[in-house]
């Protein structure tokens, strides 16, 4: 589930609902701007598009406001120039597929050895009993999606029959965590990378694997965001050979992700704090209702 900021811009959700519209037509014509604001709405874990408009509407009351001129003021002290215009999103619109698939194809030509090692959030999975155990945690609970979940555990560990092979591959330095919250267009149209935090060792296989689940599933699987992604990658270099083994990083890292917010959704840990709870029951709820499955995986292989 995709996260607002403390103080979200309406106008920009507005935007970015545009954009996914012309996403949505290219496999359903018959879409509606209706249509996309319901899917961008289940992307930010609220039920439909005026529920989320009430969330941002909330938070601009509540949220204190930065005093004018700071953001002019930090620029100068950083050296960052003049500002020009607010952060533009670029997600869900066919050019920043593309401009998405040259950032990753100039940093992979660049070919950077690392001997850093793999993060393990990415390589280690839990053992299979461990759903079966969190499944039981969930009915304990007595949450609503105790079954959904029940129904989904097949599909679940049909993914860790996906595994990566990197025990004799040659690591480069990759950012590992490219996805589309994390980029947005500078003021000459480029694309701008805001997120090198996780930067380290993959190979381009294992880390184009990643982003092509975060760029091309969302609101659902589409072939022609693949091929966009592509487009913008061989601009700069080989793509590279990939099958289901490519997905095994991602995989694992969605397996983690998932388990791990469905343990926060049936234990908060904050029982407290109501507006926490609901939105990792929310987030618990999102993961269920789109997960990754190798039927998804195998069709992002058909470009």
């Amino acid at each position: 589930m995709r996260l607002l900021p403390d103080r979200p811009s309406i106008e920009y959700l507005r935007k970015e609902a545009k954009d996914l519209l012309g996403v949505l037509r290219e496999s359903n014509p018959d879409a509606s701007l209706a249509d996309a604001q319901r899917a961008l709405a289940a992307e930010y874990g609220e039920r439909d598009w005026p529920a989320l408009k009430a969330e941002v509407e909330r938070r601009a009351a509540e949220t204190p406001t930065a005093p004018d001129g700071l953001a002019e003021e930090l620029a100068g002290v950083f050296g960052l120039g003049s500002l020009s215009e607010p952060a533009r999103p670029v997600s869900f619109t066919p050019m920043g597929r593309c401009w998405a698939g040259t950032t990753y194809g100039t940093l992979h030509a660049l070919a950077i050895p690392s001997e850093t090692p793999i993060n393990p959030y990415v390589i280690w999975r839990r053992p299979e009993a461990d759903w079966y155990l969190l499944r039981d945690r969930a009915r304990a609970a007595g949450k609503p999606w105790a079954e959904q979940l029940d129904a989904l555990l097949p599909a679940l560990l049909d993914l860790h029959g996906i595994e990566a092979d990197i025990a004799s591959a040659k690591l480069i330095l990759c950012n590992q965590n490219c996805i589309p919250s994390h980029v947005r267009l500078g003021r000459h149209g480029e694309l701008v990378v805001m997120e090198w935090d996780f930067a380290g060792s993959l190979t381009a296989e294992l880390e184009v694997g990643i982003a092509l689940t975060h760029w091309t599933m969302r609101p659902s699987i589409n072939p022609k965001a693949v091929a966009a992604f592509r487009e913008g990658y061989l601009d700069v270099a080989e793509w590279p050979k990939l099958d289901l083994s490519s997905f095994g990083v991602a995989v694992t890292a969605w397996l983690n992700w998932t388990y791990n917010a469905i343990c926060e959704a049936i234990d908060p840990d904050d029982p407290n704090d109501p507006e926490r709870a609901g939105f990792l029951e929310r987030e618990a709820v999102g993961l269920l209702d789109r997960p990754m499955t190798r039927a998804g995986l195998e069709q992002l292989l058909v470009v």
